[in-house]
């Protein structure tokens, strides 16, 4: 992965689990691929506030940029 400069450990429940690996079988990846794929359409989509959410549970985010504008 090119650019890459830290990693994320992620625990998720079994049906979170389940979801992410249907997500990546969908769009022709593995589970990692898929999350940073879904962040990026994210970044995208969303102003600079909104939510990530799962199967279960929904998550608020800010994006804040490296120099902490929002």
């Amino acid at each position: 992965m090119s650019g890459a400069k830290g990693s994320f450990t992620f625990r998720l429940s079994d049906s979170d689990r389940s979801a992410l690996e249907h997500i990546a079988a969908r769009m022709g990846c593995d589970r990692g691929a898929a999350l940073r794929l879904l962040i990026r359409r994210a970044d995208q989509s969303l102003e600079r506030e909104g939510c990530f959410v799962t199967n279960s549970r929904l998550f608020r985010v800010k994006l804040v940029s490296k120099n902490g504008e929002t």
